[in-house]
């Protein structure tokens, strides 16, 4: 779990870094940049509720 909290901080993190470049580069708003990151972050917690309900099913089990 802690592991994977780490991860999940250091993500955001790393968007919160690119965004300028980003805004820079493309010449996104801040308001589109608000909407790409918060579509990230939902569909990346989307794929850790997918990871773990997949670890449920298929992880190690105790005889």
């Amino acid at each position: 779990m802690c592991i994977a909290n780490f991860l999940v901080m250091m993500d955001s993190a790393i968007i919160q870094i690119a965004l300028p470049s980003l805004k820079g580069a493309l010449g996104y708003s801040q308001e589109s940049l608000q909407w790409g990151m918060s579509a990230f972050l939902n569909i990346f917690g989307g794929f850790l509720l997918l990871g773990g309900r997949l670890a449920d099913l298929f992880g190690s089990r105790r005889g």
